[in-house]
């Protein structure tokens, strides 16, 4: 099992919609794990953790919202990731999504 890996070049959203119709591509979601109460996803493509292209790392209140993020990317197939410490994302910057009336809110 590889790892997500901070890398000097992250994952971008673009990547995800290209990454689509590659069937050898890895795309996973993984648990952060919670300092708080809240549950976050984040989403991962080549064991490169996905950002806005603003520099945010993208995460997600649900499994229903990273769902429907991948699906509007075109992903149809995606396995589930080892939980990340939410720590790691503490000094970075997010970018939250849920769903609201079935639409994506950030």
């Amino acid at each position: 099992m590889t790892t997500v890996s901070k890398s000097a070049s992250p994952a971008t959203w673009l990547d995800l919609v290209r990454a689509a119709n590659d069937e050898r591509a890895c795309i996973k979601l993984h648990p952060l794990v919670p300092c708080g109460s809240d549950r976050r996803l984040a989403i991962s493509l080549a064991s490169r953790v996905v950002h806005s292209n603003d520099g945010r790392i993208t995460v997600f209140t649900d499994q229903a919202a990273a769902a429907r993020f991948l699906a509007l990317a075109g992903v149809r197939r995606w396995q589930a990731g080892e939980s990340l410490a939410d720590a790691r994302f503490a000094a970075t910057q997010v970018q939250c999504l849920a769903l609201r009336s079935g639409r994506l809110h950030g």
